[in-house]
């Protein structure tokens, strides 16, 4: 009714931790299971509210875009206090069933109270209408609704809810927590703005949840799981061929509020993104919604491809734990017949809660997520949530367990094509895959080390009995090796601009002299595993080694290899076939290699006055002999409340061996010690990451 209104006691919404939201006036926000409270007010001068009583309180939900309406009962409220002009209702929302992220209407019914009426005195003077009348009342009752819509959060500081998160630091880092860090190529973090708070996430979830059926917005498990979906359905592009025409290289991307402006602006999928940015952009809008969530990297990560061979996949899923690769007689990788491949690295989330769809076992607490497409669950690229403990255990439970499982603890397993078209396992590595599990760690910018969380230490027996238990007893032992000669190469990290360096180490136990061959076969590889050309092939035959003997040969990669192939964090990845004439076995030495670029040189002051212009300087230099440089973009991070942060196209080509010195202007708006996050990117050499720290005074 026009005559009344509702609004929120802003007092009350102080434990709701939903002040932090930018430009939140479009809607109430509040977290259900946490209480809050209603005024009603009146404009008519005939009605005394304090003669009335809450009566019920509703969530009123569109559906669909019909004129039917979905009616969600308050758990509880009560009335607060009574005034002539204001009503006032304490409300808690159940924590448990009360759907999230859809925005609807607050009805309020109230009813009045038996007994006299009691009429404000009339401003005329008129004797009968100034005294208070005593009548016999009829009971009058009015059912209100707000013309402001309410958006409800999960709690995770609520006991009841299923997200319920034990720790303050905890729920500051994986809840309120904007910026943080993750971690990509070479074992290195990079800085990343989740930007939660910023209103075109909020506005983002809504969007991307407006046709998720109301059953499916209560429980976070079912939350999670179609945000793995959505994200790269609706919101962002996975591509990894190299080539972004038409949108955004994905290194380039240093946030996540970025995107999700750009898709709430435009309401198309942007275009492009990796695994990191599937993830950073899971995290932001799980944090948005009210799950506690981090981003985790795993390194040397397996994708088993899934086999639809039926007894396969009655056994199995599909998946059968092992990263197979073949090779022809030479030793070279057979790519039309190797569907599985290990990712140099691959981000995924975790995101905090309980299970109780999961009938029995230790299930609740961090839950493997997955944003990136990779394989379809369901008939969607959708992947998790998976209690973290079951794939430790080799617990085939909801969802997905299985390819997750083989993504951090595959055999490696290398078979090569014989005389009679056959293939014969030559090589089985049970420690190859899941290595380094990465996350940020809380309160800091250091490194929380995770892999112990997914795995059983290599090697042990627990390992092997989880391996054989997600499988269903399936799994092979290690194949036999040549247990007297060693033979491992080792490329080292490829400075850009110089040539490489490897050493063939060969060691002896033999107690006789062996000869062998060896071939050394270089390929470029993008980080997810895809081989996209053969660098170099390096290979000698009947070297002989004395009984007992341990030996070096250097190996050197020129520049000239790999200068024009640099691109979107490729690495190099060599396979070292060995041969012993003596005994007829071979073996296989697998090594990856990456590319180091020099970061760009970043002057700034140590001290800055608040709200004064002060300059950055940014110096770079092409160091490579022939190939050119295009889109260099010098980038800050924004920093809500401190600094909006920019981005600036520094010049379009660089030259081989020409450098760039430019100066930005930046001022920032906050008293305080920040931490500056740079990124200079360009077409070739990707991103470029520099932290800095300011100091801002008054």
């Amino acid at each position: 009714m026009s005559d009344f209104s509702i609004g929120i006691d802003a007092k009350s919404l102080n434990s709701h931790h939903v002040s932090e939201f930018e430009d939140s006036n479009e809607f109430f926000l509040v977290r259900r299971g946490q209480t809050f409270t209603l005024n009603v007010e009146t404009s008519d001068s005939s009605l005394l509210l304090d003669q009335f009583y809450p009566k019920d309180v509703y969530l009123v939900y569109p559906q669909g875009g019909t004129s039917t309406t979905l009616l969600i009962a308050a758990k509880s409220f009560r009335m607060t206090s009574r005034k002539a002009t204001t009503l006032s209702i304490t409300v808690t929302l159940d924590p448990r069933s009360t759907p999230i992220a859809s925005p609807a209407k607050i009805s309020v019914i109230i009813e009045q109270a038996k007994g006299p009426v009691r009429r404000r005195r009339s401003s005329t003077g008129d004797d009968s209408a100034s005294k208070l009348a005593a009548i016999e009342s009829e009971e009058r009752t009015f059912s209100i609704l707000s013309d402001k819509e309410m958006v409800v959060l999960f709690n995770p500081w609520c006991k009841e809810d299923l997200v319920y998160m034990e720790g303050e630091d905890r729920l500051k880092e994986y809840v309120m927590r904007e910026r943080g860090r993750i971690w990509w190529g070479g074992k290195a973090s990079r800085a990343w703005y989740f930007g939660q708070f910023e209103p075109q996430c909020l506005l983002a979830l809504i969007e991307i949840m407006k046709d998720v059926r109301m059953e499916d917005r209560v429980s976070p498990i079912s939350i999670a799981r179609v945000l793995s979906y959505r994200v790269n359905d609706k919101v962002l592009e996975g591509n990894w061929s190299g080539d972004y025409s038409g949108g955004s290289t994905p290194t380039s991307w240093t946030g996540s509020a970025k995107i999700l402006n750009k898709f709430v602006q435009s309401a198309q999928v942007v275009k492009y993104g990796q695994c990191w940015v599937f993830s950073g952009l899971l995290t932001t809008l799980c944090r948005t919604a009210g799950i506690a969530c981090r981003s985790v990297t795993n390194y040397v990560s397996a994708h088993d491809a899934k086999n639809t061979d039926r007894k396969e996949l009655e056994m199995t899923g599909g998946y059968n734990r092992v990263v197979d690769v073949y090779l022809d007689e030479k030793g070279n990788v057979l790519d039309d017949v190797t569907n599985d491949s290990t990712w140099n690295f691959h981000v995924w989330n975790e995101v905090w809660m309980q299970r109780p769809d999961l009938a029995s076992g230790n299930y609740g607490g961090w839950q493997a997520v997955d944003a990136t497409p990779q394989e379809l669950s369901e008939g969607k690229y959708q992947c998790g949530p998976c209690p973290v403990f079951a794939i430790k255990s080799g617990k085939p439970v909801k969802y997905d367990s299985m390819f997750i499982f083989g993504e951090v603890n595959a055999d490696y397993v290398v078979r090569q094509r014989q005389a009679d078209s056959s293939y014969k396992e030559v090589s089985r590595d049970t420690a190859h895959v899941g290595k380094f599990i990465s996350t940020k760690k809380v309160g800091s910018n250091g490194r929380d080390d995770l892999t112990l969380e997914y795995k059983h230490s290599e090697g042990s027996i627990e390992e092997r009995i989880a391996f054989k238990s997600i499988g269903h007893g399936i799994g092979g032992a290690p194949a036999p090796v040549n247990p007297d000669l060693s033979v491992v190469f080792d490329l080292k990290d490829i400075q850009v601009g110089q040539d490489g360096q490897g050493v063939l180490k060969v060691n002896s136990k033999a107690k006789e002299t062996r000869t062998f061959s060896v071939a050394i076969h270089g390929y470029l590889l993008r980080y997810n595993g895809v081989r996209i050309g053969k660098l170099f092939t390096t290979q000698a035959e009947g070297i002989a080694i004395a009984a007992g003997e341990n030996t070096e040969f250097d190996v050197t990669v020129s520049q000239e290899y790999y200068e024009g192939s640099i691109f979107d964090k490729v690495m190099v990845q060599s396979y070292t076939y060995v041969k012993v004439a003596e005994t007829g076995e071979t073996s296989v030495n697998i090594d990856i290699a990456h590319f180091k670029t020099e970061p760009p040189m970043i002057e700034l002051p140590i001290t800055v006055k608040v709200g004064e212009l002060f300059d950055i300087r940014v110096k770079y230099i092409n160091s490579l002999k022939k190939a050119t440089l295009t889109d260099l973009t010098f980038e800050l991070s924004p920093i809500r409340g401190v600094t909006k942060g920019f981005e600036k196209v520094i010049t379009d080509f660089l030259a081989p061996g020409k450098a760039i010195d430019e100066v930005v202007p930046l001022s920032i708006a906050k008293i305080g010690q920040h931490e500056l996050d740079f990124d200079l990117t360009c077409n070739q050499l990707g991103s470029n990451p520099v932290s800095m720290t300011i100091k801002v005074e008054n």
